[in-house]
């Protein structure tokens, strides 16, 4: 079995990712998430249909590059939840893996 963390487990499918781990609505007090990193020195067994127990709350912003809205669906999910953009800066920047584009910022709006 291999451990394979976060990171490499939301960006090898975002969308699966947010809705197994994220409730479907955004809570306005947001509250801190109740499972959202693994204890440390343990690590959860996971065969490959299976997220580990990880349990998120929706936070006020998401900040994240922008290569991940070129994802499918990733920008639609953070509309439909009520988040807008407020700030993008930088260049789109080449770096590395995942973490490519300008950086944005999104905050939650109270509907």
């Amino acid at each position: 079995m291999t451990y394979r963390d976060q990171t490499v487990l939301f960006f090898n499918d975002p969308i699966d990712y947010i809705t197994a781990t994220f409730p479907r609505t955004v809570d306005p007090e947001f509250p801190r998430s109740s499972y959202p990193m693994s204890l440390p020195g343990t690590y959860s067994q996971v065969d490959t249909e299976t997220l580990y127990p990880w349990k998120h709350e929706w936070p006020c912003h998401l900040v994240f590059f922008s290569a991940l809205l070129r994802r499918q669906g990733v920008q639609e999910i953070w509309e439909e939840k009520g988040y807008v953009k407020v700030w993008a800066g930088g260049s789109e920047w080449e770096g590395e893996g995942e973490r490519k584009g300008s950086v944005q910022v999104w905050s939650w709006q109270d509907r």
